[in-house]
């Protein structure tokens, strides 16, 4: 079964070139669809066309209301919403599959060193820092992300609306964590979606912070 890859996009990093390729030279990838929520500096017309699937926006809509666009745009029943700084090998990754009621991030081994493998999965009991960098799900397991949170906490509530919530392990990543959100240009919003969020989970969100930035 093949999947559709989601990428909400802001062009700051190259990483997204290299990506786009190993997504479309990948069997297991039926297509890519890239959310350009930055159309002014646009690279769009370097990506291998293969597979790709362009959503140009008139103005930057956030990463969650873009996931919800991808998933809304989504052919196939496999969804993986991927972080444009972020390189793996995709062969490996969609391999492991994902079933009906689960959300899979990344587990802090994928960042490590000396990862020991080989990859699989784990039952993910705490949200680590980096598990949202890349998220596999079903479309039949898809909750919208709510409107008022547009940066932060989208991966936070696809767990809290998961039966399960599952990590991978022991897959090397690569990544420029955080390369669009860091700019402080972001930073003001960051208030207001923690405030949403802690309105939506009737809890302070302390005790569930970001995992981490978001484009």
């Amino acid at each position: 079964m093949k999947w559709s890859v989601i990428i909400p996009t802001m062009w700051r990093s190259d990483l997204i070139l290299e990506l786009v390729q190993r997504l479309s030279d990948e069997p297991l990838v039926g297509e890519i669809i890239v959310i350009d929520n930055a159309v002014e500096v646009s690279r769009m017309l370097e990506l291998c066309p293969t597979k790709l699937v362009a959503l140009p926006q008139k103005e930057n809509i956030m990463v969650n209301p873009a996931w919800n666009l991808g998933v809304e745009t989504a052919k196939r029943k496999r969804i993986a919403l991927v972080n444009d700084d972020i390189l793996f090998d995709p062969g490996v990754m969609f391999s492991l599959g994902v079933q009906v009621g689960q959300v899979i991030g990344l587990g802090t081994s994928c960042y490590e060193e000396n990862l020991i493998g080989p990859p699989r999965l784990e039952i993910s009991h705490d949200h680590n820092y980096g598990w949202g960098c890349a998220i596999l799900t079903r479309r039949e397991s898809w909750q919208p992300i709510p409107a008022g949170i547009k940066i932060w906490y989208g991966d936070n509530w696809l767990r809290l609306k998961a039966k399960i919530s599952m990590a991978v392990e022991g897959l090397p990543v690569k990544t420029q964590m955080s390369a669009t959100s860091i700019s402080p240009e972001f930073g003001h919003m960051i208030e207001q979606d923690t405030e949403n969020w802690k309105n939506l989970v009737d809890e302070r969100p302390r005790r569930i912070p970001p995992a981490r930035g978001r484009k």
